[in-house]
Formats: C-alpha cells, structure tokens, sequence
C-alpha cells in the first residue's frame, strides 16, 4: 500500500482581519510540524509539500525574532505585484546560513521571471 504524500494548502488572509487557513492531510500536518520545530531549533528550515493536484512545492520557514512589523502583509498588492518576495528576510536568514534562496514566480535562477530574491 502506498504512503499517502504530505499534502498542505497555505492560504494567508485576503485582506485586512481575514481569516488565514492551512488544509492538509495528517502527513502534510506532519510534515509542517517537523518543518517549524527545525525552524525553532536552527532558525530556518525547508522542506516539500504537494498540493492537491499533486504539484509539489518547497516551503522555507524561517524564524525572526525581531517581528514582522517591517515585512508587507500577505494582502498587499504593491510587493508581489512587483515581483519582490514580501517577507525577504526569509532570504537573509537562508543566505547567513549558507542555503539557497527560493526562486521566483516559478522561473529559474536565469529567467526573468525567475529572480531569487
């Protein structure tokens, strides 16, 4: 019997006192739970979660300590729009700790549409 694949849909709210959600399935749940405790631990982590239609993708968690007044909300337009990752000291936190910075919009390091951040 096959291991059912750690499946997880992150929605941040919509706008201003929206509701956020995350669905998964127990494995997803997991896998979200190991993930943020390593976060806890080092102050980053990464790992792969699928969507429902089986497209897998990666998910960086970083620990700041600071807060996230100074980061965009996930509602705001301006920052996504003009392709720069909203919350960018998960790219710092990643880089002081040797790892690579997640691409995107779906592209590759070389693609215009594929700047890291």
């Amino acid at each position: 019997m096959e291991k059912p694949v750690p499946e997880a849909h992150l929605f941040p709210p919509s706008s201003e006192h929206g509701e956020g959600y995350i669905l998964a399935n127990r494995p997803g749940l997991r896998r979200l739970l190991e993930t943020i405790q390593l976060a806890l631990a080092s102050g980053v982590s990464q790992t792969v979660v699928y969507a429902g239609d089986g497209e897998g993708y990666d998910l960086y968690v970083a620990l700041v300590e600071e807060g996230l007044s100074s980061d965009s909300p996930p509602y705001e337009e301006g920052p996504r729009k003009e392709g720069v990752l909203p919350y960018a000291r998960v790219c710092h936190e990643l880089a002081r700790r040797g790892l690579s910075a997640p691409v995107l919009h779906g592209g590759t390091p070389t693609s215009p549409a594929g700047r890291t951040c």
